[in-house]
């Protein structure tokens, strides 16, 4: 989704995506952005984009089984679990980071997270999508692990 240009309700973006979702097959849908939904980066916590995510995305996210989420934009990574969906914020790929920060969201758990320049290891196993994050300075490197099922069972 590129946040950059109308994605609003009602705007052919949106549209587009919904309809994609909608007619796909496939057993794992992921859907990428440059801002998240949700962060523990002590900025941009509250900006549009990031409500886009939440009031328009995460609904679609719900209604077609996508799974996960990618966005950067923090320098942080973090990852949130919103009704199933996981959504990564993976955003430490060499600037400056930021601290990690936590915000009261409601509407979503925190999982995990770290200031670190990191990298993701991402898999599929059958009916299951496995993910794992490694901090590239440490040398116990293992940030996060998580498993994902191809269906919420809800």
């Amino acid at each position: 989704v590129d946040q950059y240009h109308d994605y609003g309700a009602n705007t052919k973006q949106l549209q587009w995506l919904e309809q994609n979702l909608a007619q796909s097959t496939a057993k794992w849908k992921f859907v990428m952005f440059h801002e998240p939904g949700w962060s523990c980066g002590e900025w941009h916590h509250d900006e549009d984009p990031m409500v886009m995510v939440k009031t328009l995305i995460q609904p679609l996210c719900l209604k077609y089984n996508v799974q996960v989420t990618f966005g950067a934009h923090n320098h942080v990574y973090c990852r949130f679990d919103s009704e199933g969906v996981q959504h990564l914020t993976l955003g430490g790929g060499g600037a400056g980071l930021y601290d990690v920060f936590m915000w009261n969201y409601t509407d979503a758990s925190y999982m995990a997270g770290k200031e670190a320049h990191h990298y993701a290891r991402l898999e599929i196993e059958g009916d299951f999508f496995l993910g794992s994050v490694w901090d590239l300075n440490a040398t116990e490197g293992r940030i996060d692990t998580w498993v994902s099922p191809a269906k919420r069972p809800w």
